[in-house]
């Protein structure tokens, strides 16, 4: 099977960007995900509603800076799927 089918990337702008509970939500991650700062064009953080997360919401001119982790599993995918209630 190749990698690139086993394998996928994340971008992280809110909670996710905290090493322990990325670590905690991901669980051992072997090999480690390469994991670079990044920033997405066209979007901005806004806290949700009640403000207890953050979301992104799509804003002409902005950015919204986070972290990419490039070749996450697909265990850890689904674990971080699941965090984010998807």
């Amino acid at each position: 099977m190749s990698t690139a089918l086993t394998r996928i990337d994340f971008f992280f702008y809110g909670t996710l960007q905290d090493r322990s509970v990325r670590h905690a939500v991901l669980g051992p991650v072997i090999p480690m995900p390469e994991l670079l700062p990044a920033c997405l064009p066209g979007h901005r953080v806004v806290p949700m509603e009640g403000g207890r997360y953050p979301i992104l919401v799509v804003e002409t001119g902005s950015s919204a800076d986070g972290l990419l982790m490039r070749g996450v599993d697909l265990t850890a995918a689904a674990r971080a799927s699941f965090f984010e209630g998807e």
